[in-house]
Formats: structure tokens, sequence, C-alpha cells
């Protein structure tokens, strides 16, 4: 178990990945934290959503060698037999909905005009000024220094110029 969690009452694995996909190795980590989190005898039942990565012969191993018996929801069916989708998203998202429907209603007259301010659409370079840009600026670099061989835009203008 991670060493920074283990004084947690919950046991926990934490793994950040860039794209934030889960893929096999990750979770037979997973799988394997799992087990050593479970303290019984005797069968044990896991719930799984149906995922490729889910099912390998590594976890499938651990599992008959742990007395775990995995149950997986059929394919496009969490939604309607996972208990965290069912008790907290979809009411989360329903409440979300509503809020959302009050909010537009409330101001159904309304143009929205925030592409506008932000000079999008119609387009105007003014919108924003080059002050409030240049908070996003690196202070400690030269506004000419070059990073990587490019020059850095520091304008509403040099951005404009930019190479798509």
């Amino acid at each position: 178990m991670n060493g920074r969690l283990a004084a947690s009452p919950m046991p926990a694995l934490i793994r950040l990945l860039p794209k934030g996909w889960i893929f096999s190795d990750l979770f037979l980590e997973w799988f394997q934290n799992f087990i050593e989190s479970i303290h019984t005898q005797g069968p044990v039942v896991l719930f799984m959503d149906y995922h490729a990565s889910h099912i390998t012969p590594d976890v499938l191993c651990a599992a008959s060698d742990n007395d775990i018996h995995i149950v997986k929801f059929p394919a496009h069916t969490p939604y309607l037999l996972q208990p965290l989708d069912v008790g907290v998203y979809r009411p989360f998202k329903e409440s979300w909905r509503m809020q959302l429907v009050t909010f537009m209603n409330d101001r159904s007259g309304e143009k929205p005009d925030s592409f506008a301010k932000c000079g999008i659409f119609p387009f105007n370079k003014n919108a924003v000024s080059d002050e409030a840009i240049a908070a996003s600026i690196v202070t400690e670099r030269k506004a000419d220094q070059q990073i990587g061989g490019e020059k850095q835009a520091t304008t509403v203008e040099d951005v404009l110029t930019l190479p798509v």
C-alpha cells in the first residue's frame, strides 16, 4: 500500500494518468490493493462494469486464488445497475439539469454576450487588454526572449500572428 496513505482509515490507491484512462496493468495494481484491503475469510463477490482492462488472465488468476467472484454488469448498463450511478450520479445530474433550466429560463430574454466579451465573436482584438493577458507571462523572462527557438507571444497582436 502507498506509504502516504497507510494511515488512512480506508485503504486507498491513487494513480493519476495523463489521459485519465485505465489500462490492464493499472487495474491489476488496483485489484491487488483490493485483495490486500479486504479482511474476510470466505468468498467475496465483486461487482464491476464491463471493461476490457478489467478481465485479464492475471486478474482472473488473482481472483480465483483469493476466492473472489467477479460479476460483470452487461455493457452499457451501469446507469441502471451500479449503485453509485443510480444513487449519486443520476440524482446529481438531474438536479444540475434542473438548475441549468432554471438559470436559462430566468434569462430567456437576454442575449448571451460572453463571446463578444472575450473578443471571439464578433472578433475584437481589443476586447481583452494586453495588460490583462500580461499576467500570464513569466515575469522573470524578457519579452523578446525566445523559448525553444520560438519568440513567445506577449500581446494580443502577437497571439494573432502565431502560426496555427
